[in-house]
């Protein structure tokens, strides 16, 4: 998770922290639920506002969450505010196949279709090169071909 979401996140709730300050409620807990995948992870209970973006950024860096869901409550325990925050995870975990269908999705179907007969000649041309090295034999280019 990049940093530039991690702040936006943690500015939204100081923003309701101090909304629910401006409408009365001085004396705030805020909570937080990670999961990944559906899975619980770990969580913050009742932290006072004023320790509560800095442990939410640790506990965001070192559980990797793709949802967080923050509780603001009051000293009563009544909720008054409540957010999900979904987010999206960029890995190296992202495979060759995918990279090549985005690049599909980037250029058209034309481009996409002479990109990949492109991989395929210069595949064949190879293969057919070691093959030839192999019986001794060697495929010349036409401009070898004039000077021999």
């Amino acid at each position: 998770m990049d940093k530039q979401k991690r702040y936006n996140i943690a500015s939204t709730v100081r923003k309701a922290i101090n909304a629910q300050a401006m409408l009365g409620f001085e004396e705030v807990r805020c909570s937080a639920l990670l999961s990944r995948r559906g899975k619980k992870l770990n969580s913050i209970d009742r932290s006072p506002k004023e320790n509560f973006t800095r442990l939410m950024h640790q506990y965001i860096e070192s559980e990797q969450p793709d949802k967080i869901r923050v509780e603001v409550r009051n000293e009563d325990d009544a909720l008054l505010w409540s957010k999900s925050f979904t987010i999206e995870q960029e890995g190296p975990e992202v495979s060759a196949r995918h990279r090549f269908c985005a690049r599909r999705q980037r250029c058209g179907q034309e481009e996409a279709k002479r990109y990949q007969n492109q991989r395929l000649h210069y595949r064949r041309a190879f293969d057919f090169n070691a093959q030839g090295a192999k019986d001794g034999k060697t495929r010349r280019s036409a401009a070898t071909r004039g000077s021999a």
